[in-house]
Parts: C-alpha cells; sequence; structure tokens
C-alpha cells in the first residue's frame, strides 16, 4: 500500500512516529508537513523516511480558511502526482475532505471535542474516525479506545538521564515550563502572561532551576534568561518533564504528557477539555486559576517526594497499536 500521512502539528510528529517505523518495513509512506514554527525541523529530525514540506500555517482567521481550501488541494494534487491507496491524519480535516473527493479511504485521528468546527468536518469527511472513549461520542464511522494520543509515543516511556548532564540539571530539583504561543484555533488570543509571571517570580524567589520550552510567537519570553530556554523543539523535551519535580504547562498537550509520565503537573490554560478529567481527578493534573495558582504550586512542591513517581502510562491501551489496527495494518 502507499500511505500518505498529513502532518499539521508538533504533535503530530510524535503521535505517528513509532507507527511509521513499523509500518516502513512493509508500505510505502509519504509524509507531508506544513510549515510551522520548527515543525519541519523536527519531523525531519524525528521520523524515520523523508518528509516533504507542503503549505503553511496561517495567523489569521481569513488566512486560516484561504488554508483549508489551499490544503485540500494540496493533497488532491498530491494523489493525482503520486496515488495512494490510504490518507490519515490527526485532526487533520484536510484529509478526510480530500479522501471523499478522490474516492479514498481516511483514517482520522483526535481528540479535541471542545474544537467543535474542526472535530465535526472530522467526523463527517473521514471513513473512519477514531477517538478516545473519554469522549464518549458514537456515530457510524466513529471507533473509540481507552487511552490518549499521548501514549503513541509515552507508553512504556524510557527517559534517558543523559539529558541531565546536558543541561545541567538534577533529578527533581528544577522546574519544567510550557508555553504556548495564542495562534492556534486552540488558544487564540490566550492571555496567562499574570500568571505566569507570578509563577515565574515565585520560582526565582525560591531558587528553583528552570527550563523553559517557549512556542515560537509566545508572549512572556522576557521572563526567561537564554539559557533557561530550550532553542528548539526536541524529543528529549518528555526525558526533561519526567526528571522535573513538577511541570507548568499553557498547553494541554504537555500538561497530559507530563502527567502520564508520572510527573505533578500544573495546568494554567483557560481552555477546558474532556480529556482531562481523569487525569484531574487523579490529582495529578492540577488546573489553576490565576489566583490560586502560586498556592496550588507551594502545595505541590511542598508535597512532592524527590524520587520518580511511578508512570501511569500502563494502564491505558499504547496507541501506536491503535493507529496500526485502524489502518488494517497489524
Amino acid at each position: 500500500m502507499h500511505i500518505l500521512i498529513d502532518i499539521v502539528h508538533a504533535a503530530d510528529v510524535n503521535f505517528y512516529k513509532k507507527a511509521i517505523a513499523r509500518i516502513k518495513k512493509r508500505h510505502r509512506i509519504t509524509v507531508i508537513v506544513r510549515s510551522r514554527g520548527d515543525l519541519v525541523e523536527f519531523a525531519k529530525k524525528e521520523l524515520s523516511i523523508p518528509v516533504r514540506v507542503v503549505g503553511r500555517h496561517y495567523l489569521s482567521r481569513i488566512g486560516k480558511l484561504y488554508g483549508v481550501f489551499h490544503r485540500v488541494g494540496c493533497l488532491i494534487f498530491e494523489w493525482f502526482r503520486d496515488p495512494y491507496d490510504l490518507i490519515t491524519s490527526f485532526g487533520g480535516f484536510y484529509a478526510g475532505i480530500a479522501g471523499k473527493i478522490l474516492g479514498v479511504k481516511s483514517v482520522l485521528f483526535y481528540d479535541n471535542y471542545e474544537y467543535r468546527t474542526c472535530f465535526y468536518l472530522c467526523q463527517k469527511s473521514a471513513s473512519k474516525f477514531i477517538i478516545p472513549s473519554e469522549l464518549e461520542i458514537t456515530g457510524k464511522n466513529v471507533e473509540s479506545f481507552y487511552g490518549f494520543k499521548e501514549l503513541a509515543y509515552l507508553h512504556s516511556f524510557e527517559p534517558q538521564e543523559e539529558v541531565l548532564e546536558t543541561y545541567q540539571l538534577k533529578k527533581k530539583s528544577y522546574i519544567f515550563i510550557r508555553h504556548v504561543a495564542g495562534i492556534s484555533i486552540d488558544y487564540w488570543k490566550q492571555d496567562v502572561d499574570s500568571v505566569l509571571t507570578a509563577l515565574v517570580y515565585f520560582l526565582n524567589s525560591k531558587h528553583y532551576p528552570i527550563i523553559a520550552s517557549i512556542e515560537k510567537g509566545a508572549s512572556g519570553i522576557n521572563l526567561f534568561t537564554d539559557k533557561q530556554i530550550l532553542k528548539q523543539t526536541t524529543s528529549e523535551i518528555h526525558s526533561l518533564m519526567y526528571f522535573s519535580k513538577c511541570t507548568i504547562s499553557s498547553g494541554e498537550t504537555v500538561a497530559r504528557e507530563a502527567s502520564l509520565l508520572g510527573v505533578p503537573t500544573l495546568y494554567i490554560g483557560k481552555r477546558y477539555s474532556r480529556m482531562n478529567r481523569e487525569l484531574i481527578s487523579s490529582k495529578i493534573l492540577r488546573w489553576a486559576s490565576e489566583g490560586e495558582a502560586v498556592s496550588i504550586l507551594q502545595e505541590i512542591l511542598n508535597t512532592q517526594k524527590t524520587e520518580e513517581m511511578p508512570m501511569p502510562s500502563l494502564k491505558w491501551e499504547d496507541t501506536t497499536e491503535v493507529i496500526l489496527r485502524n489502518l488494517n495494518l497489524t
């Protein structure tokens, strides 16, 4: 088979990474990515096959609308250029629409129920629509699994201690911070600068080392020194999270990743997601409003033990197996 994988976010690289390594042994794969931040460089570095750059990420609402038609057109052109038998994407409804027009089977994965437009378009356009059971959505083309998208790469995760030496850090002595830009629909103009400022000032007053992953275009970058900021998206990020004393994130993906690694996590983003319910109820993921963020962080730091916490990830399905099963490639 010839399989086309459309990657539109950095998290999609991790989502498909293990599956690609297994699929390429028996099938031909084409991976296309859109230009967004350091996504292209990250994909080229992490994936075990060449990638092609098609299209880009638009910032304005008009640009995003144009981007939909442009990307669908690009996916159709890809089929005429080199016909594919199956198209798949995570949250990329463009692939579903192109598949419908071409009569090609599409398998779409998604977990963002709160982004209703994208969720609806994925469900309506996909031949198969695969979602976590936590969303409690049914439909004739819908199949669910017990788990999280993040477990496509974090199930049975093995942290690499060498990263501590690389960044001159000690286990459970530093704080990992992820701050996203308010440029995607999910975080459109999200403003968490004041709460992030309060948290960073508190950590500095307590002399906690900080390592920060800042998305290109995010505000508040002046809160951190050059030494504290990771220079690019890297696969080391999960080991850095795992060995941290606490992870603070304004984006949901990293908040869930850290929680699934067993790391006490403070989520300071403003959007609610069904996918966080089980993690929040277990209290490994804490969601804080602006007024209570510092006090919750103090509570986390005062109660957490210094050794690594057990990873809860084995409780759920290995999402890579879910991907292969639903692509009928097991």
